[in-house]
């Protein structure tokens, strides 16, 4: 494959990308916060009043997309042969995979913007980012002699199988991450533990306000 013909795959992950994006932002329109009859948008009761989806919510296109990258890394694999198969077949496998990729990626920022309150939020995603980078200079060292050693066939497979064993993340999440968010130090429910004494005494000193100025109009209407 020569220089000219080397940088076109990168058109298949661009096309899968651009779909990705364009099957959330559907989503979000028709399925997150559908259009109702008086013009107002999001899921409503009776009512009218905004019902609050949980954070689980959002890793539908995620399942989506989980299957998506181990699709795209066997058939780049098994596609990807000099001489005996079109360079097309594995540039067409780059958009299962630039879809499968944007939507897990947008699905679990959603994810950890409804999961972590405000004050915890930034750090998640600062953390999930830090382990990402994390990753994506620890592998290039070795990627290389990887393939050489393996060829292109079983190595792509091997990130493949790691992508395949990572398929069920999401749909256990959407079982259990309404147990881990109750029991993350950082999550809603630990910060509203903090927070209760602070509540209370305000609700004290507010009925203790009341109580006066109750006392106050009493005492005014009977002189």
């Amino acid at each position: 494959m020569d220089l000219g013909v080397s940088g076109l795959p990168f058109i298949g992950s661009g096309v899968g990308l651009l779909i990705g994006v364009t099957f959330f932002v559907l989503m979000d329109k028709f399925v997150y916060n559908p259009r109702n009859q008086d013009g107002t948008r999001g899921k409503r009761d009776e009512n009218g009043k905004l019902i609050l989806s949980a954070p689980e919510t959002k890793l539908l296109p995620a399942k989506v997309g989980a299957f998506c990258l181990p699709i795209s890394l066997f058939w780049l694999g098994w596609t990807g042969r000099t001489g005996s198969i079109h360079w097309m077949a594995p540039t067409a496998a780059g958009i299962p995979f630039g879809f499968g990729m944007i939507t897990i990626f947008i699905s679990v920022i959603f994810y950890f913007s409804m999961a972590f309150p405000p004050i915890s939020v930034a750090s998640a995603i600062a953390a999930n980012n830090l382990l990402r980078y994390i990753m994506a200079s620890v592998f290039p060292l070795s990627v290389t002699q990887m393939y050489h050693r393996l060829n292109i066939g079983w190595a792509s497979s091997l990130f493949g199988f790691v992508a395949l064993v990572m398929v069920p993340v999401p749909f256990l999440f959407e079982k259990y991450g309404a147990r881990l968010r109750a029991q993350s130090k950082y999550g809603y429910a630990a910060q509203s533990a903090k927070l209760a004494p602070t509540n209370r005494l305000l609700q004290s000193e507010h009925e203790k306000n009341e109580t006066l100025d109750s006392y106050e109009d009493d005492v005014a209407n009977q002189v």
